[in-house]
């Protein structure tokens, strides 16, 4: 996953390689212990959100998390 992140530091986007690597990273990951939601918890790995939807499992963004804290922080109620 960190050449992952690096690749996005670099490109601002995964290949369509290194997505398929994720996905593959996730399936063994759901075949062996099995999840309920994917926790995007390196800023980076935003970039990725959009093609893990299909997925079917919560995603948890932390960059969504982090704007949704400031902006009430400031007293904007976000959109959901």
């Amino acid at each position: 996953v960190y050449g992952m992140i690096e690749e996005i530091k670099r490109r601002d986007r995964l290949s369509p390689e290194s997505l398929r690597q994720l996905h593959s990273i996730l399936d063994e990951a759901e075949r062996t212990v099995g999840f309920d939601a994917i926790l995007l918890a390196c800023t980076e790995l935003s970039a990725a959100a959009y093609e893990l939807k299909s997925r079917g499992a919560l995603i948890v963004d932390s960059n969504r998390m982090y704007a949704r804290a400031a902006l009430e922080r400031l007293g904007i109620r976000p959109a959901t």
